[in-house]
């Protein structure tokens, strides 16, 4: 038995709830990833969640694990992971090869989780309304289905928490174990956000 679980199962029965696991959330982009995940957050009241968005220090993949990387060591958080796009994966050159060299990095130790949508995270979103794999490489075409879907102009700066439909997160998660299932990491479309937001959701139950 592991130490940790050891732990949990001595806090239980003593009527002591274990101190939950603080995490942190770093998104690649400072507008709809950062927007969708902080709102979502919020509506779970997941006081021990934090999303930030490290504008500062860079947005490409490499940079977005490397800030990760350094909050989880000043330790102030339990857990750290980031989120990103995967569009630099389906490119040549330099893009592929941070994009290969930031998921390299994640998994060094001490390894950090990642959740990577090809080619952007609006396909994430694309998925609360019904299953499609249509292979877009190009985030501007699914941000132009997304807009009809909406029924309105969609843009980075929107806060799509709110339009997405009632139910839809739950579809959304059983389109993309679906497309995981069917295809190898960072195919495209793929996403692996249903994880994380899966995470949250037992932090919820807990």
């Amino acid at each position: 038995m592991s130490v940790e679980r050891k732990t949990t199962l001595q806090a239980r029965r003593s009527g002591v709830r274990p101190r939950p696991k603080k995490l942190l959330i770093v998104c690649e982009d400072s507008k709809s990833g950062f927007y969708y995940l902080d709102d979502l957050v919020v509506a779970l009241q997941l006081s021990t969640v934090a999303v930030v968005k490290p504008s500062e220090q860079g947005t490409d993949p490499w940079s977005v694990v490397e800030f990760a990387k350094k909050s989880l060591q000043q330790g102030e958080y339990d857990e750290v992971c980031a989120v990103f796009d995967g569009d630099g994966i389906l490119r040549s050159g330099p893009e592929k090869a941070q994009f290969d060299n930031a998921i390299t990095k994640a998994g060094a130790k001490p390894a950090i989780d990642v959740y990577v949508s090809v080619p952007c995270i609006e396909y994430w979103f694309l998925l609360h309304y019904g299953f499609t794999d249509t292979p877009d490489q190009e985030c501007d075409s699914i941000c132009n289905r997304l807009s009809d879907r909406i029924n309105r102009k969609y843009c980075k700066s929107i806060h799509i928490y709110p339009f997405l439909p009632s139910g839809g997160q739950s579809q959304a998660i059983r389109h993309a174990q679906k497309l995981r299932s069917d295809s190898q990491r960072f195919s495209c479309p793929s996403t692996e956000v249903d994880l994380l937001i899966e995470n949250l959701l037992k932090r919820v139950i807990c």
